[in-house]
């Protein structure tokens, strides 16, 4: 386990010889071998968090850490920043607000993601329930990003020979085919791990059947890994 040191939103957090935060909460920095990779661009107080957002969004999705601790710690110190700049109460507009909260859900969504990779599945199902619960309320239950969150959701907290979880893709399947269409990249990862599921639990006929269905979706049961 890296060794850390988390200083709270305002401190400095060193992982592995990384400083993924300053003391001035002044930047998001990777630093190795004497060589700075910056996350984002300065932080602020006050207004200027708000023109920051867009590049903190930008950060939470091209972190270029290869360690998954690391990874995880920088991605868990960028939903931080995200949740503060939310905590200021600077934008007026409902539509604003909302993107914010968006970026902050995907913030979460990103974190959940590297948290499972470093194989930390409980604070994994933590933040993918709580994008997904986010996801649903600003954009609807069967929207692409809730459905998208709710498959990563689903292989976190059930296993693979786990009926629980051939039923919950069962139903994410239909939902998906039935919002997003037969094509999608959310329906076919759904589908192939709904196929996988049901082969390992002996059911070789199905599993088959649902494959094909991948086949016919373009992607010859391989699709894009969500979590």
């Amino acid at each position: 386990m890296p060794k850390s040191n988390d200083g709270g939103i305002g401190g400095a957090m060193n992982v592995n010889g990384y400083t993924i935060l300053d003391d001035k909460n002044a930047n998001i920095l990777g630093l190795q071998g004497g060589q700075a990779a910056n996350l984002a661009s300065r932080i602020a107080p006050g207004k200027r968090l708000k023109s920051n957002v867009p590049k903190l969004k930008a950060a939470a999705k091209e972190c270029p850490f290869k360690d998954k601790e690391i990874c995880m710690v920088a991605r868990r110190r960028i939903l931080r920043v995200l949740e503060e700049v939310l905590s200021y109460n600077l934008f007026t507009e409902e539509k604003e607000r909302t993107a914010r909260r968006l970026e902050m859900y995907d913030a979460c969504f990103e974190l959940g993601r590297a948290c499972n990779q470093a194989r930390n599945h409980e604070e994994a199902a933590k933040y993918l329930k709580k994008a997904r619960n986010g996801y649903e309320e600003e954009l609807g239950r069967d929207s692409e990003k809730t459905l998208e969150v709710t498959l990563g959701y689903i292989l976190c907290t059930t296993w693979n020979i786990d009926k629980d979880r051939v039923e919950k893709l069962t139903d994410l399947v239909k939902r998906a085919e039935t919002s997003l269409g037969p094509e999608k990249v959310v329906t076919l990862g759904s589908l192939s791990q709904l196929g996988t599921c049901l082969h390992g639990n002996g059911n070789f006929k199905e599993a088959g059947k649902v494959w094909e269905r991948c086949v016919k979706g373009g992607v010859k049961g391989r699709a894009k890994r969500v979590c």
